[in-house]
């Protein structure tokens, strides 16, 4: 662990908030807490190795928590949603195949690599603009075209990505824009309302026409 020999006496809990705070915060990953906190302590423990869902409910059921049901505690959500580099069964991570419903703390250092951070509700800058193109890895949010190559269904056409509103009905600032190619762009326009990940999750029906409205 990484602070054991200057803290012999700190618990897992603590250690992990401590590391969280010293190298993840500014990397944009959430402060977890809860039943969270005690299934990425069984991680923390036990990281770098494949860890059986089972395993992780009991530790953090021997903590204190009580689980309801069988999808209770969503540990996927500790990478997806909170940031932190955790591999789900059916990923490979080094050419190796996470087991079904096990779970791998690969470092606790960096963030994961998928990992999009939460934007300030800004004006959107150039400075903001290349920083939120380079998250995405200068790939369309929406279909995956990425900027400078050719376009997926057009080898003549090369990719300039354009800064998409997630929602059209607010303000294009830096928590509120996604990355599209031009032709996700223009389709879309201001009907859909996108996550940041840029699947839609809702239409806006003042962006449709009286005949495309629910």
């Amino acid at each position: 662990m990484e602070l054991e020999e200057d803290f012999p006496n700190i618990s897992v809990k603590d250690e992990v908030l401590m590391i969280w705070e010293g190298k993840l915060k500014d990397k944009g990953v959430k402060k977890p807490g809860g039943a969270f906190l005690e299934a990425l302590c069984c991680l923390y423990i036990n990281i770098g190795k494949s860890i059986s869902i089972d395993i992780i409910r009991k530790y953090v059921e021997d903590s204190g928590f009580i689980l309801k049901g069988s999808d209770s505690l969503q540990v996927r959500h500790l990478a997806k949603q909170y940031g932190f580099n955790i591999f789900k069964g059916g990923e490979v991570y080094n050419g190796v195949k996470i087991p079904r419903s096990h779970y791998m703390l690969v470092d606790i250092l960096s963030a994961h690599p998928s990992h999009i951070t939460e934007k300030r509700r800004v004006e959107l800058t150039e400075e903001s603009w290349i920083k939120i193109k380079n998250e995405y890895r200068n790939r369309c949010a929406c279909c995956g075209d990425t900027e400078g190559q050719s376009a997926r269904w057009n080898d003549y056409e090369i990719v300039l990505l354009q800064r998409g509103h997630m929602d059209p009905r607010k303000a294009l600032t830096e928590d509120n824009c996604i990355p599209q190619c031009k032709d996700c762009n223009q389709q879309y326009k201001d009907k859909a309302v996108f996550n940041k990940r840029g699947k839609v999750i809702e239409f806006n029906e003042k962006g449709l026409s009286s005949s495309q409205q629910l």
